[in-house]
């Protein structure tokens, strides 16, 4: 949860969501506090529910003073006999219920709930985009520490799913929030099949509207 929590610090999705303005004096740890929601919620709901997995990657350091060293990035993923549970919005209530809100009224912006909210678009997409593949994983999130970044774990990661999912014979689908990350995953693969905008109601500022990209990648050897 720290690692994807540091990972996202300067993600164009949890920005937008989170509404802080850039000379906020207290930013950094309002975007952690957000992150550490978000991908707390992911990680629990994704474990315990669906059947999810973890992967983690570490720096290749030695261990610092024999503790071992924290998890330089991580990788949620999710089979699709599981993701019902995920889209279960009672398992995310129950979450705010234990862990509080992950937008407080206090720091973060006006329109926070409501960006959350135009994220439900997602599922629908993913479920139309999925239909014709019933058996495949879905990639919920992943992300590297920012002092990491740079160094290839991120493509270790994948690497090491790609190799899962092509010896089971299944497509991976995930969603990325900007032309770098989508040019990064074709590169690994991906093609994106939908573009969409998202939009949060009553919002009317220059920010209102957010384009993501949804991407498949078909397993190796698979048909065209």
């Amino acid at each position: 949860i720290d690692a994807l929590a540091d990972a996202f610090l300067q993600d164009p999705l949890s920005l937008w969501l989170a509404g802080l303005a850039e000379d906020h004096p207290d930013r950094r740890e309002l975007m952690l506090r957000s992150n550490r929601w978000v991908s707390g919620a992911m990680a629990t709901i994704s474990l315990k529910k669906c059947r999810g997995v973890l992967l983690g990657v570490k720096e290749e350091e030695e261990e610092v003073d024999g503790k071992g060293l924290p998890l330089a990035g991580a990788m949620v993923a999710v089979p699709s006999s599981g993701i019902a549970h995920l889209d279960n919005v009672l398992h995310w209530i129950m979450y705010g219920i234990r862990n509080g809100s992950p937008f407080p009224k206090e720091g973060y912006g006006e329109f926070s709930f409501q960006r959350s909210a135009a994220m439900n678009v997602l599922t629908a997409k993913r479920t139309q985009h999925m239909s014709p593949y019933p058996d495949h994983i879905y990639i919920c999130q992943v992300g590297v520490r920012g002092a990491s970044q740079g160094r290839g774990l991120g493509g270790r990661m994948f690497r090491t799913m790609f190799g899962a999912t092509d010896s089971l014979g299944v497509p991976v689908y995930l969603e990325t929030e900007s032309r770098e990350n989508e040019a990064m995953y074709r590169h690994l693969g991906f093609e994106t099949v939908d573009t969409l905008t998202l939009k949060a109601k009553g919002d009317t500022s220059p920010e209102a509207e957010f384009e993501m990209y949804c991407m498949l990648r078909l397993p190796v050897g698979a048909p065209p």
